[in-house]
């Protein structure tokens, strides 16, 4: 001890080794403590005295020996033991302690390799265990704090100046350790700390390849959990990039039996409104692609909101605006197939227990200038030579209580031009007849089936008309038309009425029945025909309209000229009966203040020949 200076300087030391020879080695130093046979062994402590001026205390440094070839090594070990636990390795009165301090930072612990062309490495591993117990742990951690913040933990991989591919991988590694024989293979956590304001965030960030994948095993792989505190967030990115970003890319592996899945799923709220999944492409696109199968099916994609006590989730699936180009076309498809059938395509709408189910809309987009997109709706064509195409069918659904939904189809209003047709047609057929076209009411097994109307629109200047057109031939007849009413069982049939409607201002309109011109044969016949009866025959009434004040219609009969021919002629009869025949009874009406009307019968005129006779001729009888 020094009471003024520097206090003096212990050296021990071993003898060096002059010969030239590379088996001569120098001395060895081996300081040890004593044995015990029931007791502790003795201590050994190395310790440097204390200070109190500014440069500090001194350090205890154990270097190895300089060598041109291998540096010495430095070895602590702690000693070993046969029935409980082996020694530690003690700095102080804990595991590698640095010295506190009471106003700055506590010293600084470091652990390095020395500099050198190739640096070597350093490991911190616990031994292996041969028996049935556990390995140690390797516990690494920081201090606590009561007012900053607590310290880091930095795992870093040092720069690289070399551009060689042979230079090998420069990684950061965390693997659990593996248990082959039973159990499970062990986990890694990396779980930030909790805090009273916010708390700690777990970030992985690298410019290269970020590889996360748990460990194989023989009847199911490990599983990877990554979850936030409350309310925190989940984020996976890739970096920004003049040329190109990275990709981001979730899969499962394959497998002999079923292929992973991939669930993306959002929290359930008690209260207030569930999560929403938000999935954005970029300029690129966006596609999700079920894993396939070389045996069975592949994997389904459902998009579906989850069930809620009130309104369930908007399930919106669109395309991106475009500025200044055409729109892109969107594609919902089924995949084509090798054997029988194709598969099917299902749009439902919700059911609803109370209230109205809900409805689908197929809706084409709106334009500011030009035509409003379309809605087409067309059934698979076949390209074999005896397949038929696929039938659409546009119906409503049954219902056990009330009415069956309508089926409405119509053509949009306009502001200033004509509205939309309504086309029903069906397509040409090159070797075989066309198909037919059928509007057909429902029957009903109890009350009365339902009507069809064929009506024109009203207008302001002229109402709408309706034409019932057969389809033409160039060959053959054309086609007919016609109108008759159904079939009845136990009651009369249904009436037919051709009729124009009526007018409060000018004349109503007139109800035409004619037959088509022949260039070269006969035009068509008129029958007006009364179906037989089983008590009576039904009556042909042909009745003129009646006047308030002007005078009543008229009922004109009269025959077809000919340029060259008979003009044709008319036969007023009633048929034969094997009792009496019918009256034929020619009379005007009666008058209560003017003059009945006249009964006017004669031939007509003449220019060349003989004028025609009028004959009024009883038949034959025996009585």
């Amino acid at each position: 001890a020094s009471d003024t200076g520097t206090s003096g300087q212990l050296r021990i030391l071993v003898g060096s080794s002059l010969s030239s020879d590379q088996s001569s080695n120098g001395g060895s130093m081996r300081i040890s403590s004593g044995s015990a046979n029931s007791g502790s062994s003795g201590n050994i402590k190395f310790s440097v005295g204390a200070s109190t001026a500014v440069e500090g205390s001194s350090d205890i440094r154990l270097i190895g020996g300089a060598s041109s070839i291998d540096g010495g090594s430095v070895a602590i070990v702690g000693g070993d033991a046969e029935a409980v636990d082996g020694g530690s390795i003690v700095f102080g009165d804990t595991r590698l302690r640095t010295g506190s301090d009471n106003v700055a930072a506590s010293g600084e612990f470091k652990m390095t390799s020395a500099p050198s062309p190739s640096s070597s490495s350093v490991s911190m591993a616990t031994a292996s265990s041969s028996s049935s117990l556990n390995t140690g742990d390797v516990t690494m951690n920081t201090g606590n704090t009561a007012v900053g913040s607590s310290g880091s933990i930095v795992v870093g991989i040092g720069s690289s100046q070399s551009s060689s591919i042979l230079t090998g991988d420069s990684s950061v590694v965390l693997q659990a350790g593996d248990n082959v024989i039973s159990g499970e293979g062990g986990s890694t956590s990396a779980i930030a700390g909790v805090g009273n304001v916010a708390d700690g965030s777990v970030a992985i960030d690298s410019t290269g390849a970020l590889s996360i994948h748990s460990g194989a095993g023989t009847s199911s792989g490990g599983a990877i959990n990554v979850h936030a505190g409350q309310m925190g967030k989940i984020v996976v990115a890739t970096s920004e990039s003049a040329t190109k970003s990275g990709s981001i890319s979730l899969t499962t592996s394959t497998s002999l039996n079923n292929g992973g899945d991939i669930s993306l799923q959002v929290g359930v709220s008690v209260t207030g409104n569930g999560g929403s999944v938000n999935m954005k492409s970029s300029e690129a696109g966006m596609q999700m692609r079920t894993g396939a199968s070389l045996a069975g099916s592949s994997g389904n994609l459902q998009l579906t909101s989850s069930q809620s006590a009130h309104s369930t989730g908007v399930l919106k699936m669109s395309t991106g605006d475009s500025i200044v180009s055409d729109g892109t076309h969107s594609q919902i498809s089924v995949g084509a197939a090798a054997g029988s059938e194709g598969g099917n395509m299902l749009f439902s709408s919700g059911a609803a227990v109370n209230g109205v189910g809900g409805s689908i809309r197929l809706k084409g987009g709106n334009t500011q200038t030009s035509l409003g997109g379309s809605v087409t709706v067309i059934s698979g064509e076949s390209v074999s030579s005896g397949g038929s195409g696929g039938n659409v069918e546009v119906y409503t659904n049954h219902a056990n209580g009330g009415s069956s939904g309508i089926v409405s189809v119509s053509s949009g209003a306009s502001e200033a031009e004509q509205t939309g047709n309504v086309i029903l047609n069906t397509g040409l057929s090159n070797t075989a007849s066309s198909g037919s076209i059928r509007v057909k009411s429902g029957a009903a097994s109890s009350q009365q089936s339902g009507s069809v109307s064929l009506n024109g629109g009203a207008g302001q200047t002229t109402g709408g008309s309706v034409h019932v057109v057969s389809g033409s031939s160039t060959t053959l007849s054309s086609g007919k038309v016609q109108i008759q009413t159904g079939e009845s069982s136990s009651a009369g049939s249904g009436e037919v009425t051709m009729q124009s409607g009526s007018t409060t201002e000018e004349q109503s309109g007139t109800t035409t029945i004619s037959s088509g011109a022949s260039s070269t044969s006969s035009s068509g016949d008129i029958q007006l025909v009364v179906s037989e009866g089983q008590s009576e025959g039904g009556s042909v009434h042909v009745s003129a309209g009646f006047s308030n004040v002007m005078t009543g219609g008229s009922v004109n009969t009269v025959t077809g000229s000919s340029a060259s021919g008979h003009s044709g002629s008319i036969q007023v009869e009633s048929r034969a009966s094997p009792v009496d025949s019918g009256f034929v009874d020619i009379h005007t009406g009666a008058s209560s203040a003017g003059s009945s009307g006249s009964i006017k019968m004669e031939s007509g005129t003449s220019g060349t020949g003989q004028s025609g006779t009028v004959s009024l001729v009883a038949g034959n009888g025996d009585g």
